[in-house]
């Protein structure tokens, strides 16, 4: 299964977010808690 995109509303630390899938691979790149564990 492949995701092109992905949308979340008042999901944890995420009010409103979209995020678009372009590439092959995904890296995601941020200080602690800041929600990149919630994306997965």
């Amino acid at each position: 299964m492949y995701l092109k995109t992905l949308q979340l509303r008042q999901f944890r630390n995420y009010q409103n977010c979209l995020v678009h899938f372009n590439a092959p691979k995904t890296i995601l790149v941020g200080d602690n808690a800041q929600g990149k564990s919630n994306l997965l």
